[in-house]
């Protein structure tokens, strides 16, 4: 399941009643997408986990601790310039977007009291962070976003701060029964409830849209000519009436140990099979994605190991063939003593500048005809013809250990 705006709902409300007031002690970025606030408030230390990942986006206390890096990120360095000691004074859920403000009441570089803002969008691949002054002007940004980027909104140091684009989407909080039916009146028939309402309202999840459908009708593939309308607005009105009242039950569900969703109420719609844990917010989310997280950092290392053995069987399958065909002419040892030979016994026939010539080859005697056999060998104009003798000859001597070696070696890279 995605962190939908509900989820951040019942954290930011886990937030307002346990940690308002509390000062930051340190902040750590462990990964290159992930801030962690450590704070201290009347009821202890808490650890408030903004992850801004495309992956696994998410914001909640958490008890996981992580290694650091030896030099924070930039990021992390300028958080810690202005938010060291500073007190959350408020946070907030922009609208029922998946936009949480965090405000600190903390001092500037004069020593004047003035307030900083971190603005976490946890919005699947487009999650980021986003750090301003009272004024909304944007001090740091995780993730800059340019006009290569989006040419519909920037992120940039300087700028001043929006909300993310709309989605044309309505708020579910505030809608009214009337307007609820009217919408759903001029729903496409055939399509899925389920569809028609994550379509149609801001900040319900896949699982939540199955959950009000499953209340409604009895089963999580109800039609829009299927679903009794009345039923469906009580299903809905009641799961809102949850967010407005701030009635969460945030539940995790487990598949033997596998934890396979988590929402901030209950869910009907799964069998018996799956096993129910309520807990905090922040809990429920550690659960589930410790396990995510080991998941991927495992398929992460798998990819990379995977990526040094593909290029070292390259790099030996190049050098095997280089090998081969190394040895290959090693072959030709006794050929090229054999060239050198006729070279050397035919000296008075060649001269400096000839490309090849046609020796006699005084070892190739035919009885039947009385006449020895012609060579065609090749030569190098550049060099005097005793020394391209003394080239072949050096093949020669060059060829005997080279094809142990080149043996040897060819039976290690197989290996």
């Amino acid at each position: 399941m995605a962190f939908d705006a509900g989820m951040l709902s019942a954290v930011i409300c886990e937030i307002r009643t346990t940690a308002l007031g509390a000062r930051i002690e340190k902040i750590t970025q462990p990964e290159k997408d992930e801030i962690v606030l450590q704070m201290r408030s009347f009821e202890g230390g808490k650890r408030l986990l903004i992850h801004a990942g495309a992956g696994n986006s998410r914001m909640g206390f958490t008890s996981i601790q992580k290694e650091n890096p030896a030099s924070p990120p930039m990021f992390c360095m300028l958080l810690r310039k202005h938010l060291s000691g500073a007190k959350l004074s408020d946070v907030e859920q922009l609208g029922f977007e998946r936009v949480a403000k965090l405000t600190f009441e903390t001092r500037d570089e004069m020593g004047f009291s003035c307030r900083r803002y971190l603005i976490a969008e946890i919005m699947g691949k487009y999650s980021n962070l986003v750090f301003t002054d009272e004024k909304g002007k944007i001090l740091a940004v995780l993730r800059p976003v340019d006009f290569s980027t989006s040419s519909r909104r920037q992120l940039l140091p300087g700028m001043s701060y929006e909300m993310p684009p709309s989605q044309d989407k309505v708020d579910p909080v505030c809608e009214s029964r009337e307007a609820f039916t009217a919408k759903y009146a001029q729903a496409t028939q055939g399509k899925s409830c389920q569809q028609w309402i994550t379509a149609t309202y801001l900040g319900i999840s896949s699982t939540v849209a199955r959950e009000i459908v499953y209340l409604a009708c009895g089963h999580i593939d109800g039609t829009v000519e299927s679903c009794d309308v009345d039923a469906l607005w009580r299903a809905f009105d009641g799961v809102m009436a949850r967010i407005r009242h701030m009635d969460f039950a945030p539940t995790l569900y487990f598949e033997g140990d596998r934890p396979v969703e988590y929402a901030f109420l209950p869910l009907t719609q799964y069998s018996d099979a799956l096993t129910l844990y309520s807990a905090t917010a922040g809990e429920v989310l550690d659960h589930f994605f410790r396990t995510k997280d080991k998941e991927a950092r495992v398929k992460q290392h798998a990819a990379d190991i995977l990526h040094i053995l593909t290029n070292a069987q390259s790099r030996l399958h190049k050098k095997l063939e280089a090998q081969r065909s190394e040895l290959a002419d090693c072959e030709r040892g006794s050929e090229y003593k054999r060239l050198g030979d006729l070279i050397t016994a035919n000296l008075y026939l060649l001269h400096r500048g000839m490309h090849e010539a046609v020796l006699t080859d005084y070892e190739d005697y035919c009885e039947q005809s009385g006449s020895y056999g012609q060579c065609t060998v090749a030569l190098d104009h550049r060099l005097t013809p005793a020394a391209k003798a003394q080239a072949y000859y050096k093949k020669y001597n060059k060829s005997k250990p080279a094809k142990q070696e080149l043996t040897r070696q060819i039976a290690l890279g197989e290996q």
